[in-house]
């Protein structure tokens, strides 16, 4: 299920999912899951890819506020959300928000990925792609 955000609280919204087999199974990805101030929340709305289709393949993503638009880099996304838990990303559905949970595997670089309902999802390469400085295409 989407978790719906307020302006000032997001519920449900975490960030260090370790590696994703190992967070759906053990149930670490729940404990991040909590409710909790977000004093910096981003809507992530297109993805660059490159090398491939999955979640890994992801190297920028556009984003954006009430009151900002941006780009960053999938390590720089990484950085941000791993600094601190009042730094929040989120994807929109009909239904809600689907929080950006961090995903680091053993053997390769850490990627983004949405979690929500128990298991990990695909909302990131839903959205749009952009290539370039950042024009996106459907």
């Amino acid at each position: 299920m989407a978790t719906a955000l307020h302006p000032r609280v997001s519920v449900g919204i975490g960030q260090r999912g370790r590696s994703s087999s190992r967070c759906a199974t053990d149930g670490r990805a729940y404990g991040q899951l909590r409710a909790r101030k977000a004093h910096k929340v981003i809507e992530i709305t297109a993805v660059r890819l490159d090398g491939g289709n999955a979640h890994e393949h992801i190297t920028d993503v556009q984003w954006r506020t009430a009151s900002s638009t941006g780009q960053l880099s999938r390590s720089a996304l990484v950085d941000w959300l791993n600094a601190t838990s009042e730094h929040q990303a989120v994807v929109a559905l009909a239904s809600g928000y689907v929080p950006v949970l961090v995903v680091e595997p053993s053997a390769q670089a850490a990627y983004v990925r949405t979690y929500a309902d128990g298991s990990w999802r695909n909302d990131l390469l839903g959205l749009p792609r952009f290539e370039g400085n950042g024009g996106t295409r459907s």
